[in-house]
């Protein structure tokens, strides 16, 4: 998970690769909505406002997220889901919360809220991600075989990143990308204020 830092707002990003459709359940596996709750907490306890998204590939089942949302004593084995995600957010919240920790039912609308937000993102085809990340090069560098050769280093890096594990998690910043670009075209390039910085899930 990353977030993407925009003047006081943090935008928390999960990405996932998966061919399985997202219904609720599956949105309540995992630690996926663990992590992004107590983000928005970690956002607020800085002062700051948040937003997520899933960039996915596959079908998010938004109705039936929804349905959920709506009568959640009506699926009882998805509302065990969710209290269970609670206790998990509680549990960790109160091994690092700096003030008076959120309440139980605090927790629970932030977990709600999330997924109600979850449940409107939209998909994202592989090939539509590729495409809007060389084109964001494509501003920066007037030379399309630069942009593409920029591209996979920089893929490539998140990848190494990523197979080293948490203990290895660093900013992704101005700094990474230098350390990371071996190019001539370096210097005519020219990064947003924006920052993206690892987030604390797998």
């Amino acid at each position: 998970m990353v977030a993407c830092v925009a003047n006081q707002n943090d935008i928390w990003i999960q990405l996932k690769y998966t061919a399985t459709p997202w219904t609720c359940s599956q949105l309540l596996d995992d630690n996926l909505l663990d992590n992004f709750v107590c983000n928005t907490f970690l956002s607020e306890s800085r002062g700051r406002s948040w937003s997520v998204t899933l960039a996915t590939t596959s079908e998010i089942r938004r109705e039936d997220v929804l349905r959920f949302l709506d009568t959640p004593n009506s699926f009882p084995d998805l509302h065990k889901k969710l209290d269970t995600i609670v206790g998990r957010v509680a549990k960790k919240l109160a091994d690092s919360w700096p003030g008076v920790l959120p309440s139980q039912d605090t927790i629970k609308d932030r977990a709600i809220e999330v997924l109600r937000a979850l449940a409107q993102c939209e998909t994202m085809p592989r090939r539509v991600l590729e495409a809007e990340i060389l084109a964001e090069l494509a501003f920066r560098f007037v030379d399309r075989q630069v942009a593409l050769a920029v591209q996979r280093q920089l893929i490539g890096a998140l990848l190494q990143d990523a197979a080293q594990g948490l203990g290895k998690a660093h900013s992704y910043d101005r700094r990474w990308m230098r350390s990371v670009l071996v190019t001539t075209s370096w210097p005519h390039f020219h990064l947003s204020n924006r920052q993206r910085t690892p987030a604390t899930s797998r």
